[in-house]
């Protein structure tokens, strides 16, 4: 290091000996924070610095640049997972690392419900078919169980038509903890009651005696069904 002295028209320049020492720049990393859905391919992750000298970037400071891991992968259920960066290398700076955090959401689901019920009648036995877009299983209800309600048949859903009248059936989905609840989707059914049409009796002749009888059959037909009676 040179020192200069000087005074009116002398001036004088001395060389003195010295060491520096120049530090490290502190610089912190942190791996910045990412949200996706459940099911969803794990992305991948970048990172934030904090501490860079005279506009200079990652590709340029760093000699190695961080790895960033995590716990979760595809198919991990919802909820959170610290970024954890490390192993990055630089001549200049001085590396501290902060985490970050990877979020898994709960996916989104959707109902969707097809069917029609038209010309459905008292007695009938409808099985349902609503679907999840996830594959999750759907759940009914009915406005007025006296008119119409709904049983689980060996994993079919059916319903029962009891009386004549409006019921409203709706089918919905509450998630579980990688999904959330489906939009509740909902149908009138208007339930008719069966009409005769005609009825047909067998045998339509036969000869009897005096104190004998006989049996019929007789048919009764309507509304795309029929119904046996017997008689004496």
């Amino acid at each position: 290091m040179s020192v200069n002295f000087s005074k009116d028209d002398f001036s004088s320049t001395i060389m003195v000996p010295c060491d520096y020492t120049i530090t490290k720049a502190p610089l912190t990393i942190i791996p910045n924070d990412v949200s996706i859905y459940y099911g969803e391919e794990i992305p991948k992750f970048s990172c934030t610095y904090q501490g860079f000298k005279n506009n200079e970037t990652a590709s340029v400071a760093l000699t190695i640049l961080p790895n960033i891991t995590t716990t979760a992968k595809k198919g991990s259920d919802a909820g959170s997972y610290q970024l954890t960066a490390s192993g990055a290398e630089a001549q200049n700076y001085a590396l501290s690392y902060k985490n970050g955090t990877l979020t898994i959401k709960k996916a989104l689901q959707t109902i969707t419900w097809d069917q029609t019920f038209s010309n459905v009648y008292v007695g009938d036995q409808i099985e349902l078919s609503a679907y999840s877009s996830c594959g999750l299983p759907i759940s009914y209800t009915t406005s007025d169980s006296s008119i119409a309600f709904v049983t689980n048949d060996n994993g079919k859903q059916i319903l029962h038509l009891l009386k004549t009248g409006i019921v409203k059936v709706s089918a919905t989905q509450a998630g579980d903890k990688n999904h959330e609840s489906a939009q509740e989707q909902s149908k009138a059914v208007t339930i008719s009651a069966r009409t005769a049409t005609g009825i047909s009796v067998t045998p339509t002749s036969a000869t009897i005696h005096e104190g004998e009888s006989i049996t019929l059959k007789g048919l009764l037909k309507g509304n795309d069904c029929s119904c046996l009676t017997t008689m004496y």
